[in-house]
């Protein structure tokens, strides 16, 4: 168990049934119930009571008389955070998806601080300072409407989740070195520049997700050694350069659609564990790689590239579901999907290319189309015509796994 999770289980368990607080966390309780609106909460049971009652109060927990927690989630809260550092002992702050504006509290001092959680609001402005937030595990301020930079991580040595997807921020990503808990780097939907950070340094990244950015620059080289890395989705950016090896990765899901990727497609030999591999409206050239050389690989999609050649045997992919290779300038006959009719009905796509018209009851029912190949033209008429496909990322969300 995570040390940080360890100490908000043990605080919880350890809330007294009454007991009053210090007077200036009372008052920073007060003002929060004041500011957000608290006689309209979905539960405001015991807030604004007498002295010596606050650690009964709803979604608040203490340990010793001092705050530990305020869990108020999708309770109903409108208005604005007041200041919270009187809370020197604060080991959570949670008040996702409410209806909250204004800018995020300053967190300076919080040195116990371990989990802040403001996702789903209306917040504005920059992020606060971390500096000096040695205990915080996890910092999540999805889907609101910040803007500024991302503040620099180093120092933070306990955090394990940094999640502003859903943002307005720019400039460039973090350094990430150093950072040995970080499991997951979510910065999805922002207007972030500049490159990539290196893969290497943060022991326990499982997920980077930063797509929707205006990031540039190539893959990092060290993709391959980053060495718990599982989901790296770096979609919708503006990045260059040829996709690196994948031998001897941890990758499971590899999503690097509509950027500008060139050259060819790697070999998957080694690439062990992947399930997903999603290169949609690059630049890549050359043939397709062989698939049975990713034995758990059940999604490959690469539709609007550069590829020619022919496509490789499929018998011995097994755990195929979706194959979305159209809109490239691939030729010859088109072989037979997988043993076991595994492909998911309706989701594969085979054209546009310059495929041979072979019928296949098989692939009519994998691609919805009949006959499947209705819509195979010659590669002259694909890029005639500029052919672009946008990313179909909600795949995997949606089950195709």
């Amino acid at each position: 168990m995570r040390p940080a999770i360890a100490l908000l289980l043990a605080c919880v368990s350890a809330v007294p049934a009454h007991g009053q607080v210090p007077d200036a966390e009372r008052q920073v309780l007060l003002a929060l119930y004041n500011a957000s609106n608290g006689p309209a909460w979905t539960n405001a049971s015991g807030w604004n009571g007498p002295p010596g009652g606050e650690c009964s109060w709803f979604g608040v927990a203490c340990n010793g008389g001092r705050v530990v927690v305020i869990n108020l989630q999708a309770n109903g809260l409108a208005g604005t955070v007041p200041a919270i550092a009187a809370l020197t002992e604060l080991v959570q702050f949670n008040v996702r998806n409410n209806q909250l504006t204004g800018t995020l509290p300053a967190l300076t001092g919080m040195t116990r601080l371990a989990f802040f959680t403001a996702g789903g609001n209306q917040f504005s402005g920059t992020l606060p300072a971390l500096t000096g937030l040695t205990a915080l595990n996890t910092f999540e301020v999805s889907n609101n409407q910040l803007s500024g930079t991302l503040p620099g991580l180093a120092g933070l040595g306990a955090l394990a989740q940094f999640a502003v997807d859903g943002n307005q921020f720019s400039g460039p990503l973090p350094a990430l070195t150093g950072l040995n808990a970080l499991f997951r780097f979510d910065a999805t939907g922002n207007q972030l520049s500049g490159p990539l950070p290196s893969l290497a340094g943060p022991s326990n990244l499982a997920l980077l997700l930063v797509s929707g950015n205006q990031l540039s620059g190539n893959l990092p080289a060290d993709l391959a050694q980053a060495p718990r890395l599982q989901n790296l989705a770096v979609a919708g950016n503006a990045l260059t350069g040829a996709i690196p090896a994948l031998a001897g990765s941890r990758l499971e899901i590899l999503t690097l659609d509509n950027n500008q990727f060139t050259g060819p497609l790697p070999d998957l030999g080694g690439a062990t564990l992947l399930r997903s591999f999603s290169a949609v409206g690059n630049q890549l050239s050359g043939p397709l790689p062989a698939l049975s050389a990713a034995p758990q690989l059940t999604q490959f999609r690469v539709s609007g590239n550069l590829l020619t050649g022919t496509v490789p045997d499929l018998s011995a992919s097994t755990q195929l579901r979706v194959l979305r290779i159209d809109g490239n300038a691939l030729t010859g006959p088109m072989p037979e999907p997988p043993p076991g009719h595994m492909l998911t009905p309706g989701v594969s796509r085979l054209c546009p290319n310059a495929l041979a018209p072979t019928p296949s009851p098989a692939w009519d029912v994998a691609t919805g189309q009949s006959p499947w190949h209705a819509q195979c033209v010659p590669p002259d008429i694909i890029f005639a015509h500029d052919f672009e496909l946008p990313s179909d990322g909600p795949l995997l969300a949606a089950g195709f796994d």
